[in-house]
């Protein structure tokens, strides 16, 4: 079989469509595949620390290098030496209110304020206990609430300051959490409690063994999503939900939950990347491996389109879904390419190769046919699934086959096609058109009853064919140009 770059564009065609089938026809329950895309530009952040999409649109995202607008084009970076009142550049948590103002937690434990445009210091009442501001929300009345890194609650309005459990020896940063009815949810050091009229109060979720509770956000349904004793958990109605099973993700290692929109559930990690684990049971884990530039996840966001935003300790990337499935056969095609597809009523696929035979696909199941089915040269450059629901089968140097009950046969005039069949049609008046590279052939219940060769044709080898809407039969040749037979 001769290797030209002319069929190049040929068989990257037939991976497309093979491609575009299996999106189409793909089991609705089979799981979702998602794909990192590291955010290569200049202007992007590194050592992303949070990230969140405001009410207007922008996503803002800080680092210990500042703050960073994008606005879907560009970036636009703020930090102490090009903004006014932004007076420190170590950003290490975001927050937006209900009003629209974005407060940003710095590493030295201040607190910005931005509002219509312009960035402005808050001065606490009451002294800070020290410590970064890691998490930043609001409780039921609207207060807004600062973790730090030492198991700290802390009120600016008042200076009301609360001990965590464990406060003091935490590694790990106050996780705040919204609940339904707008109670405020924190996990610390292993322990979780809920904030209720400024007041914190021990939460065990009914038990009294102990637990050891590692994160939890809230479940998109209602109620909680929880990391317990390495397993995740949904708390709702006063009860355990739903449990599905040990997290896959090492214990000690998952810094942040995040449940999208669809039910996806992420586990960001300390050193092992990202974790997504789809309803349906599957999961896929992201790291250096396979996308992400750094394995420490530091911040999860979901934006407008659904496209998941990762912060990790060495830059920005997008997790998002794939848009097309790709397909591979039991064998992956024996290393071969792939050059020919065709789909049937039914949505079975058949695919031909070069040089590993004819494959079908049929309710998930594979099957190959090579020379032991009667398929005498297994280079397969074009399929036909006809109306009638019979297949023909064009190959390289072997002529044009029919399957007969998993045989391939050369019934009629088809023994006499010697050239190789590179295109196939079947006509609004079900004749079939077998473009050869020696010419075009009209074929009627596999009987030839017209041709056209080198006698009628200055460069006779037909690549393509198409009928139009008044029945005009075009083909294209290589190297000689477009034909058309009305």
């Amino acid at each position: 079989m001769p290797q030209n770059p002319r069929f190049f564009f040929l068989r990257i065609l037939a991976v497309f469509f093979l491609a575009v089938f299996w999106a189409r026809f793909a089991r609705a329950d089979s799981p979702t595949s998602f794909d990192v895309w590291p955010v290569e530009d200049a202007n992007a952040p590194s050592t992303i620390t949070s990230i969140l999409q405001a009410q207007n649109g922008y996503l803002w995202m800080g680092s210990y290098n500042g703050l960073t607008r994008y606005d879907g084009a560009r970036f636009t970076h703020f930090d102490s030496a090009n903004t006014s009142g932004l007076r420190n550049s170590r950003v290490t948590s975001l927050y937006e209110s209900r009003s629209g103002v974005l407060w940003i937690g710095h590493e030295t434990g201040q607190l910005t304020r931005f509002s219509n445009g312009e960035f402005q210091p808050f001065t606490f009442t009451g002294v800070w206990p020290g410590g970064a501001v890691e998490s930043i929300n609001t409780d039921d009345n609207d207060d807004l609430w600062l973790g730090n890194d030492r198991g700290f609650l802390f009120r600016p309005r008042d200076g009301k300051t609360i001990e965590c459990p464990g406060a003091g020896s935490a590694t790990r940063k106050v996780q705040l959490a919204p609940g339904q009815t707008g109670k405020l949810w924190i996990c610390a050091n292993g322990s979780v409690a809920r904030l209720d009229q400024g007041a914190l109060a021990s939460f065990n979720f009914g038990d009294t063994n102990g637990s050891f509770y590692q994160a939890l956000v809230p479940a998109r349904t209602g109620g909680l999503w929880v990391l317990v004793n390495g397993h995740l958990r949904r708390w709702q109605n006063s009860r355990w939900t739903l449990d599905l099973g040990e997290c896959p993700a090492a214990q000690d290692s998952v810094t942040l939950l995040f449940e999208t929109r669809d039910g996806n559930l992420l586990a960001g990690t300390l050193r092992d990347g990202i974790y997504l684990m789809t309803p349906g049971g599957s999961t896929q884990h992201f790291n250096r491996t396979n996308g992400l530039t750094h394995d420490w996840i530091r911040s999860l966001c979901e934006d407008h389109e659904g496209n998941i935003w990762i912060g990790t300790g060495a830059g920005l990337h997008s997790l998002r879904p794939r848009k097309v499935q790709m397909l591979n056969s039991h064998d992956s095609w024996r290393g071969r390419a792939v050059l020919s597809l065709a789909v049937s009523s039914e949505a079975n696929a058949w695919i031909g190769t070069e040089g590993a035979g004819l494959y079908s696909l049929h309710n998930g199941h594979w099957t190959s046919f090579v020379e032991t089915n009667g398929l005498k040269n297994p280079f397969v450059w074009s399929l036909l699934n006809t109306r009638a629901g019979e297949l023909y089968v064009g190959t390289w140097g072997g002529g044009l086959f029919r399957m007969d009950h998993d045989q391939f046969t050369l019934p009629g005039d088809l023994e006499k096609i010697k050239a190789p069949v590179v295109s196939l049609l079947q006509g609004k008046g079900n004749e079939i058109w077998v473009g050869t590279t020696e010419g075009i052939l009209r074929l009627e219940n596999n009987k030839i009853t017209w041709s056209a060769g080198k006698e009628k044709l200055f460069l006779p080898d037909v690549r393509a064919l198409a009928v139009g809407p008044d029945d005009t039969v075009y083909f294209g040749m290589s190297g000689g140009g477009l034909g058309l037979l009305a």
